[in-house]
């Protein structure tokens, strides 16, 4: 019996950097609560920005923030795995270095990025709409980070995070997380872990009762943690050889189509 379904945002239930979700998935949410079956919505986004997504449903169903750095549920954060001051530090200072890079930090729910990158603050604020915080310095933010985000349209995010793992090896998580996205997150962070500690919170040991949707390489250990995974037909291949599935159709309405199936059952 699925008792849970995890699924990404971004490539996967709505197109990369946009609002435009089906809004028929309410819908779907609302039936699959009344079976008994919790939905989580998993992103690397903040919480802000993903709670807008499903503001019809936000107080029916968990959120996974910022790569498995938070973890919440009805407005209260259960989990916030944070970047240790040194690492992040040493992080910041590296993403800043990059030739036509830009970055923000994540905290619990909101994104900090350096008042300097307005083009940046611009591109976040209109397309992924989030509350962004604009600071002169993220290192001298109001709170500790679970994320931080290098954003580069030069470099494919699976190649510049190769290269960042050179640099960092296991200090912290350096995973692609879209086309130009490559996040680093703390070590013990990640959907993968954060999908094992939300499942423990449920009650649910079996992997089978869990049921994951991805398209991206932040999505591996999510699809590997869960019992049936699918990955969308445009993913990239890292996750399509972790999923156990591979969608035919392309668009996200693909994944409504499993998750009917599910109702059915």
């Amino acid at each position: 019996m699925i008792k849970l379904i995890a699924s990404d945002l971004d490539g996967t239930l709505l197109q990369e950097g946009t609002m435009d979700i089906n809004p028929e998935i309410y819908d779907i949410i609302h039936k699959l609560k009344a079976k008994g079956i919790v939905f989580a919505a998993v992103s690397g986004r903040e919480y802000d920005s993903i709670a807008r997504v499903f503001a019809p449903v936000k107080d029916d169903i968990y959120f996974i923030a910022g790569n498995g750095g938070i973890i919440s549920f009805q407005g209260e954060i259960i989990e916030k795995m944070a970047i240790p001051a040194d690492v992040l530090k040493d992080v910041v200072e590296y993403v800043r270095s990059q030739e036509d890079a830009s970055f923000m930090t994540a905290g619990s729910a909101q994104a900090y990025v350096e008042r300097a990158d307005q083009a940046f603050v611009k591109k976040l604020r209109e397309g992924y709409k989030l509350h962004v915080n604009e600071v002169d310095d993220v290192l001298h933010a109001p709170e500790t980070m679970t994320k931080v985000a290098m954003y580069n349209e030069k470099v494919d995010a699976a190649a510049g995070a190769e290269e960042a793992k050179k640099i960092f090896g296991d200090r912290i998580q350096i995973m692609a997380s879209g086309d130009y996205w490559v996040d680093f997150v703390d070590i013990h962070s990640g959907k993968g872990n954060a999908l094992q500690k939300l499942c423990a919170r449920l009650g649910i040991t079996k992997k089978e009762e869990v049921v994951a949707f991805g398209d991206n390489c932040n999505d591996v250990s999510m699809l590997t943690e869960a019992g049936k995974s699918y990955a969308v037909t445009t993913a990239r291949e890292e996750a399509k050889q972790a999923a156990k599935y591979v969608l035919e159709k392309p668009g996200p309405d693909s994944v409504l189509n499993v998750l009917k199936m599910i109702l059915e059952l």
